[in-house]
């Protein structure tokens, strides 16, 4: 079989071809439409052939989908011309591939199929290289192996789509070309589905990179706004209407002094590099929101430059100037702490050292005086006070020198056990019950034991001392996950030890609950201040945390959270 050439094609349109959805809903047109299927002249049938083409093509050009403009182009072929079949096939260089749709009479869907260049008809490849019509005699399988059930046996023809886009192939029946007239209607047909086609590519690749350029300005921490020569807004990201309190359609195309409102307007960076064409900034800016409520921001602006000039508008970048603030509090926080450690360290040096001599000295008097002697007590009391310098000094070196970890795998029940064991006595003084309640078996925990049985002995000792004689301090042990109530070993996400110390004491005041981790703060008399705060330390180098619960009247609940198993290893070392 050899492919031949095809003139004054295509065919022509049926007297009256069942158009359906494809024809305009336009009443003037329809009207024509109308009478020229009455006429049974070839000037009718060619003028009514051409109008339909017209208001197809306009369907194509408005097409933004590429699949929407393949669609209109084969249900229109099948039905105004009546082919039998249809397939619009366009060409995807990647693939090396005709990439398209089988349009067949009988209602049914389309196929969406690839036909691969290796495996296509002779006739296809020789319209697609040179340009031309080209018509397949003899039986020639069209579609290679994907579209074996459709056989063009007889004849068929192919139409190069323009500018080497893809191919439109059908089979006419019995029907024969005829005028050269319908032929160059068709070809204009055919260059509309072209330029249809690079529309529809470009429409995606513009919205592509729209999606993009507003993926990125709405991941941003910072607001972004920009503002046109007239004043008015003409973009901002969704960071910058979390800040102003408005919806982004709210905002756009509105003058910008309906939606930012500051309070000291001769320091506003956007006002003044309006009026002055230069980049400006203020660190501490109040803004006005709609509903009343004010915004502090960091704003700084740059100038737009466009095809307008040097100033076509500006942006400005928002930032929430409480966060930074914050941050900075935390900054300073840190840094007085450093600095308080480092005196700290030296003080508590210098004074250990005649401490040490102090309690010499004062232990060799008590051993000159009688045991009956008034003064004894007052040695004691000396002694007592010297001891309590001396742990006040090894708290303030805990707190200030750097912690090492020696972390292994510990049951936690059994620190829980031991730390109840060194706190018996002191149970047994104030007369407090210690009950542990273990919810289920708990997972090892990855940990330094000792450490971690500082951190419990130092918080069931706070909730002993807190508590009424006869009175209970409850221990709670088990295993949860951070977002769902019990853990489930199979489930492999990160899970968590909580042991819960509750007490039955007075409750701690809200305004004090904040303040119980800082340094040298304690509501006990007699207190350093430390326990809490290295406690928290400690925990927090294992990667947990330290909870506090507490209402005046009802008692106080700590709660210590600590990774299981492997997530703690990964927490720190």
């Amino acid at each position: 079989m050899t492919p031949q050439p095809v003139a004054n094609w295509p065919p022509s349109a049926d007297p009256d071809p069942p158009l359906g959805s494809i024809a305009r809903d336009d009443d003037a047109i329809e009207g024509v439409k109308r009478v020229l299927r009455g006429k049974s002249d070839p000037w009718a049938r060619t003028t009514l052939h051409l109008i339909e083409l017209t208001q197809v093509s306009v369907e194509i050009t408005e097409a933004r989908d590429v699949r929407q403009a393949v669609d209109i182009v084969g249900d229109f072929l099948l039905k105004s011309l009546n082919f039998s079949w249809v397939f619009v096939g366009l060409v995807d260089r990647i693939r090396n591939a005709l990439v398209g749709a089988l349009f067949s009479r009988g209602g049914e869907e389309p196929l969406r199929i690839a036909i691969e260049f290796g495996d296509a008809s002779s006739a296809l490849i020789e319209s697609l290289s040179s340009g031309a019509p080209v018509k397949g005699e003899g039986p020639d399988r069209l579609l290679g192996a994907q579209g074996r059930e459709v056989q063009a046996v007889g004849s068929f023809v192919t139409f190069p789509i323009p500018r080497g886009l893809g191919i439109v192939a059908a089979d006419p029946g019995e029907r024969s070309p005829t005028s050269e007239d319908e032929a160059l209607s068709f070809d204009l047909f055919l260059g509309q589905l072209g330029v249809a086609i690079e529309n529809a590519v470009l429409y995606r690749r513009l919205r592509r990179e729209q999606q993009f350029r507003a993926s990125v300005t709405n991941s941003m921490e910072s607001g972004l706004i920009t503002i046109g020569r007239n004043n008015r807004v003409t973009s901002l990201n969704t960071r910058a209407a979390e800040l102003l309190g408005i919806s982004i359609d709210e905002a756009l195309d509105r003058p910008i002094k309906e939606i930012w409102k500051p309070q000291r307007p001769q320091v506003d960076p956007l006002r003044l590099s309006l009026a002055k064409g230069k980049a400006q900034s203020h660190k501490d800016l109040h803004i006005e929101r709609p509903d009343g409520s004010m915004v502090v921001l960091q704003v700084k602006t740059s100038l737009l430059r466009g095809e307008q000039g040097p100033h076509a508008g500006l942006v400005a970048e928002l930032t929430d100037a409480s966060s930074t603030r914050k941050t900075d509090e935390e900054i300073f926080q840190l840094e007085k702490l450093a600095a308080i450690g480092r005196l700290t360290t030296s003080v508590a040096h210098e004074i250990r050292n005649p401490l040490a001599g102090i309690m010499t000295g004062v232990q060799y008097l008590a051993k000159r005086i009688d045991e009956g002697d008034p003064q004894r007590e007052t040695i004691h009391f000396i002694i007592n006070e010297i001891m309590r310098l001396d742990r006040i000094i090894v708290d303030l070196y805990s707190a200030s020198r750097p912690m090492t970890l020696w972390k292994e795998e510990i049951d936690a029940a059994e620190i829980v056990e031991r730390s109840i064991r060194s706190v018996q006595d002191l149970c047994e003084r104030y007369g407090v019950g210690l009950p542990v309640r273990v919810d289920g078996s708990l997972p090892p925990i990855y940990a330094d034991a000792d450490k971690i049985q500082q951190v419990l002995i130092n918080l069931i000792k706070n909730a002993i001392e807190i508590s009424e004689r006869g009175g209970r301090v409850e221990i709670d042990l088990r295993a949860v996950n951070r977002f769902a109530a019990s853990v489930d070993s199979n489930s492999g996400e990160s899970s968590h030890l909580l042991i819960a110390i509750s007490d039955r004491g007075p409750g701690i005041p809200e305004e004090d609950q904040d303040r119980l981790f800082e340094p040298f703060y304690s509501t006990k008399e007699g207190g350093t201040g430390l326990g809490l705060y290295v406690s928290h330390s400690i925990v927090e180098r294992h990667g947990g945390d330290l909870r506090v619960e507490s209402e005046l009247g009802e008692g106080t609940t700590i709660t210590l959270e600590l990774p299981l198993g492997a997530a703690a290893s990964e927490e720190s070392l």
